[in-house]
């Protein structure tokens, strides 16, 4: 569980230098983690979640324990939510978490594999599903799991 923290610091220390942080939201469960931060630029709100799902937890107990996540998160704003879900989307597409982003108004968009095992457990969910949105997956030497990007407009942040 530890191992995935350096990724919220990236997040952070990434953010901090373009936005203001307003504030961070921790919640920890028993096997996984969620983390919100809540950025601002000129006024604007960005929300970045980095979140953690382990493979022991059922995919039905994690979305109720992230549905309380979701309900401190200001969605109404640019919203960006990425991590490792441990929910593979290789070679099926579809899954239960997907659909249920879905009828929040988030898209996923990483369909590539993430892992040096072929597998995509990292994802990217974005509610700004009209918007353009550039995804990139790069090999890390330190891990078996890919660095994965989003890189978006940051200019219409209330839209």
């Amino acid at each position: 569980m530890f191992l995935h923290v350096p990724v919220f610091c990236f997040i952070k220390i990434i953010c901090s230098h373009i936005l203001k942080l307003e504030k961070i939201k921790f919640i920890l469960f028993d096997l996984h983690i969620l983390v919100a931060l809540g950025l601002a630029l000129n006024g604007s709100r960005l929300v970045v979640a980095a979140i953690y799902r382990s493979p022991s937890i059922s995919i039905n107990t994690f979305i109720t324990d992230f549905t309380e996540l979701l309900d401190l998160m200001p969605l109404q704003c640019q919203t960006i939510i990425i991590g490792d879900f441990n929910d593979n989307l290789v070679p099926d597409t579809s899954s239960t978490l997907v659909n249920f982003m879905l009828r929040l108004g988030f898209k996923q968009y990483v369909y590539q594999p993430t892992t040096d095992y072929r597998t995509c457990i990292d994802h990217i969910y974005y509610n700004r599903v009209d918007e353009e949105a550039v995804i990139d997956v790069h090999d890390t030497y330190y891990s078996d799991h890919d660095a994965v990007f989003i890189t978006t407009n940051t200019s219409n942040l209330n839209h």
